[in-house]
């Protein structure tokens, strides 16, 4: 048998978790009093036998170069009666705020000029005369200013929410909740003073944008909230909501409370024990006018005096279908712009000419949206 794969019983019905623990006995992780930051392995898995968050203790995740969202797996059970976080980083001095673990950045500050655009694919980005935050805050399942809605109530596949847009001044916008599973092959309780957040960051200044929700999703054949806890996945006060996935078998003990809740679009319940995708389709950038670009990438720059229209590479992997794709050009300062690809194959690399301001710090982010072949 795979090890990826654990099988459980339930009566007579076989429940297959793809892609569990597979951490060897004895291996927990327990946190019992104050702050512990746990770096994010590249894959973002994070394998244990328990998982125990003790009344008062705080998990945190440090991202990793890749951005991957953090799946915390257990053999056996989780319990949580502290808080779990990978809430994004409230607007900074000089600065956006950092995303969550698989969210995304807060836009830089302005400096005098339109702040910078919030990052990922709901990302706040100005409105000519604008100085609203909300028409600048970043979005993840429900709409907020001029910021559009992406990913799906399944949580699968998991991906974080998106920044704010920098303010005028001297502050950046606030970053977008990470996203996080958290997986147990026995069960997931979360005592009355249990909590698990992914919120988007907060402001400090009129102006900035506020950080969008990002995605929590609880998988494990029981999964218990008892009365007082609470999960949330919300932005705070302007910015968009995230999403809330349970899959489990045993649905009677929802005592707490979600955050977005029952009958919102980011809100959703079912029985989907699968973790993982085995091989996910993934989309990348390969060059920016035929000058390779490093995974992860950095911004880019177009020196003064050369064409704004660049062409820009875009290479796909596991796509057994084809996709439409958006490129998606953040400035350090001003509105951010997309170009969409239509329809396209996806078994070749493909070409999309862009429009890249010179002189000026500019990050390119593509994202890819699986669709049938016309015909």
């Amino acid at each position: 048998m795979n090890p990826a794969i654990l099988t459980w019983l339930l009566a007579s019905q076989t429940v297959v978790l793809l892609g569990g623990s597979t951490s060897p006995d004895g291996n927990d992780l327990i946190v019992s009093s104050g702050t512990t930051t746990v770096p994010v392995p590249d894959g973002g898995r994070l394998e244990f036998d328990h998982i125990t968050i003790e009344q008062g203790a705080t998990l945190r995740f440090e991202p990793n170069n890749r951005n991957d969202p953090v799946m915390l797996l257990a053999k056996n059970e989780v319990i949580i009666n502290g808080t779990v976080s990978v809430d994004g980083e409230n607007g900074q001095l000089n600065r956006g705020g950092k995303g969550g673990p698989g969210g995304f950045d807060g836009g830089g500050a302005g400096f005098g000029e339109n702040g910078g655009s919030g990052h990922g694919p709901g990302g706040g980005h100005w409105l000519v005369g604008s100085n609203i935050a909300t028409a600048c805050s970043g979005a993840n399942s429900s709409t907020v200013g001029n910021a559009t809605p992406y990913g799906a109530r399944t949580a699968f596949p998991l991906i974080g929410g998106s920044g704010g847009c920098g303010s005028s001044a001297n502050y950046g916008g606030a970053g977008g909740g990470g996203a996080i599973l958290i997986a147990s092959e026995v069960g997931i309780t979360l005592g009355s003073s249990g909590r698990v957040n992914a919120r988007g960051g907060t402001v400090q200044v009129v102006g900035q944008g506020f950080g969008s929700g990002g995605t929590i999703r609880l998988v494990s054949r029981a999964v218990s909230l008892q009365q007082g806890a609470a999960v949330n996945a919300l932005g705070l006060v302007g910015g968009g909501q995230g999403y809330i996935r349970i899959d489990s078998i045993v649905k009677s003990n929802f005592g707490g409370t979600f955050s977005p809740g029952l009958g919102s679009p980011g809100f959703s319940v079912g029985s989907n024990m699968v973790v993982e995708m085995p091989d996910p389709p993934m989309v990348q950038v390969a060059a920016v006018g035929g000058i390779p670009v490093p995974v992860p990438s950095a911004d880019i720059v177009i020196p003064p005096g050369s064409a704004t229209s660049q062409p820009v590479d875009i290479e796909f992997l596991n796509f057994t279908d084809c996709a439409e794709v958006a490129i998606r050009v953040v400035p350090a300062s001003g509105a951010a712009t997309t170009t969409d690809s239509g329809v396209v194959g996806t078994q070749s690399p493909i070409t999309v000419v862009v429009t890249i301001p010179a002189n000026i710090a500019t990050a390119v982010e593509v994202y890819a949206k699986s669709v049938s072949c016309p015909g």
